[in-house]
């Protein structure tokens, strides 16, 4: 179908065999051999760690500055790995729909999330898990609706904290740092302050 015709198929356009087949059909024969059984039932060793993927964001993301084409969640996504691998902090990828077999989370560049993904990680965090989240979690919500009282959909409780000021300004904030314990920490795109619940 579209651009993989006659491209990539392991089979000719008429069904006819290639060499592609012959060797798809090579690789199925050894995946399938009884030798491999080990080898195909193990799995890597978890991280320390895992850095919170959620779909949702990626495509709001890209709807919300189509001129970077969604590059800020994923510069996001690779600053964060980047941090912990160069702190000696093995990070996993973990899909929302896994946030069960990690016990610490990382949520980075959070500002969108739907109502049922920001239970899901609410129940998590009740049920022992901990999450480590940047500024303006699920922000905006279903829809791409901004929440009236942020962080969105029930997370100023989780968080014990609720929003004070917030600003949006990814053209000038390619300078915002702040100290944290005597270390420059660099922020961008928003910036979101809280007051703690009382």
């Amino acid at each position: 179908d579209g651009p993989l015709f006659g491209a990539f198929g392991a089979y000719a356009m008429d069904g006819s065999r290639t060499d592609r087949s012959s060797m798809a059909s090579r690789l199925a024969r050894w995946t399938n051999d009884e030798a491999q059984k080990d080898l195909l039932e193990a799995e890597p060793i978890r991280g320390d760690i895992g850095i919170l993927v959620m779909p949702e964001t990626q495509t709001f993301d890209y709807l919300l500055n189509r001129e970077m084409r969604g590059e800020w969640y994923s510069q996001s996504m690779w600053g964060a790995y980047q941090g912990f691998f160069d702190n000696n902090i093995q990070a996993d990828w973990v899909h929302i729909d896994h946030i069960e077999d990690y016990k610490v989370l990382y949520w980075p560049y959070p500002i969108m999330a739907t109502r049922q993904h920001s239970q899901r990680i609410q129940e998590w965090v009740r049920s022992g898990g901990i999450l480590i989240s940047e500024g303006c979690p699920a922000y905006f919500g279903e829809r791409g609706r901004a929440g009236a009282q942020q962080p969105n959909y029930g997370l100023n409780e989780l968080f014990g904290a609720a929003e004070t000021h917030v600003e949006f300004m990814p053209d000038i904030s390619g300078t915002l740092e702040l100290d944290w314990d005597g270390r420059r920490v660099r922020g961008g795109i928003y910036s979101q302050s809280y007051a703690a619940l009382s």
